[in-house]
């Protein structure tokens, strides 16, 4: 609570810095247009005689993206929330995107969101952005450097900072632990908080402003590294020395490697399991060595690949690309046609398609039904199938399916995992 309230603090701060339209009053409005649940949001977003939206029930956005582009209110009863594998994207004022109660609502959109980014627009006011972690966290400090990102704030997962970063707020939260990199700079100029631990590397730097805390340890590869401003209630470690194997390297029996564990992966993720399994069948060994990519969107390609290889690489060829190998498969199953694209995203109703007709297209009944697919819909038999083998539910409170939907691969490996693991 110690370190949301300082966070607010520092939030408000900068807003009032940087942002030259003034922060929403409750009286301006009044004459918003009140929404109680998801269904009623997007209608209002969609609706163009709709100006500005007060949230004054509990929203609670499904997987998948949304834009909500129109200046938005969480009213003092209400509540906005994010699912796993949802993505709320909004391009208006940050004074425009506002609170009447700013500490409870903070704490709450904090809890379900995994990145916060207020970054400047074209008309310098600077814009925020909610959404899932991206894989590569320091894509966005790189955009430190150019004025684009000037306050990050991270609680998916722990950071590892191999980028310097200048900026004004630099914010760990959920009991996360910081890393900064050999020789890499972190200087925040206005707050810094950080709820795990901190480790510093080797000839790795830190300037920290006067309103900044750390609720775990600090640990300093060297003295010097320590700023002299550090708070005198944080607990400072110093680096432990490696210890000295105790077999010669050459004595040490050859063993095979662990299945990778990706940084973006939390073991209480709802995809934990289904990655794991998926690495374990060699179905995939994720985007690198250390991240998945959980919330990335999957292509054509992608899910056909990973289907064809959870099939045991039917004709796979020494020299052929696994990708070439999967489409040229899937053509032969009548799955896609040799023209198809590819690249194109993998949508949910795509999916389960795919799934279906690498089944060979069982024929089954179900009661369940969608108020999103049609009866006649050409994906409707798919979506049956995966509803009865318990791969999908639906999304939201399960009266929706969603089929339009992009896919991610997180998702995509989970429905994998639903159909095929025994």
């Amino acid at each position: 609570m110690k370190a949301a309230k300082k966070w607010l603090a520092g939030l408000m701060t900068l807003a009032l810095l940087v942002c030259s339209l003034p922060a929403a009053l409750a009286a301006d409005w009044d004459s918003a247009t009140e929404v109680k649940n998801y269904d009623e949001l997007t209608a209002a977003l969609k609706d163009e005689k709709v100006e500005e939206i007060k949230i004054v029930g509990e929203v609670t956005v499904p997987e998948g993206n949304l834009e909500a582009n129109k200046p938005i209110l969480v009213g003092k009863d209400g509540a906005f929330k994010l699912a796993p594998g949802a993505v709320v994207t909004s391009d208006v004022p940050q004074g425009k995107f506002n609170y009447e109660d700013q500490e409870n609502t903070w704490i709450i959109v904090g809890d379900t969101m995994e990145t916060f980014v207020l970054y400047a627009g074209d008309d310098g006011c600077y814009r925020v952005m909610y959404g899932t972690q991206p894989d590569d966290i320091n894509a966005l400090v790189k955009d430190t450097a150019n004025g684009k990102v000037n306050t990050l704030c991270f609680s998916g997962k722990d950071v590892e900072l191999t980028e310097s970063f200048d900026g004004a707020v630099f914010d760990v939260r959920g009991g996360k632990s910081l890393t900064i990199a050999k020789d890499v700079s972190l200087k925040a100029g206005m707050y810094f908080n950080l709820e795990g631990n901190l480790v510093m590397n080797e000839g790795a730097k830190l300037e920290l402003p006067e309103n900044h805390d750390i609720d775990g340890t600090a640990t300093f590869a060297t003295e010097d590294q320590k700023p002299e401003n550090l708070n005198a209630d944080i607990e400072v470690k110093a680096a432990e020395k490696p210890a000295e194997p105790e077999t010669p390297a050459e004595e040490v029996d050859s063993a095979e490697p662990a299945a990778p564990k990706f940084t973006d992966v939390a073991p209480t993720s709802p995809f934990a399991a289904a990655i794991d399994w998926a690495v374990a069948k060699e179905i995939t060994l994720g985007k690198t060595e250390t991240t998945f990519g959980p919330a990335d969107p999957c292509t054509v390609s992608h899910i056909l690949t990973f289907l064809w290889r959870a099939n045991g690489k039917p004709g796979a060829e020494e020299g052929v690309a696994d990708r070439d190998s999967a489409a040229k498969w899937a053509v032969e199953q009548k799955m896609i046609t040799e023209d198809a694209d590819l690249t194109a995203t993998c949508t949910r109703s795509m999916a389960v398609t795919f799934m279906w007709q690498a089944a060979e297209s069982p024929k089954v009944e179900t009661e369940k039904t969608f108020t999103d697919v049609a009866a006649d819909a050409d994906y409707a038999a798919a979506v049956a199938w995966a509803v009865e083998n318990e791969i999908t539910a639906g999304t939201g409170d399960g009266t929706t399916f969603a089929p339009d939907n992009p896919c991610n691969r997180g998702q995509i490996v989970t429905f994998l995992y639903r159909s095929l693991a025994e």
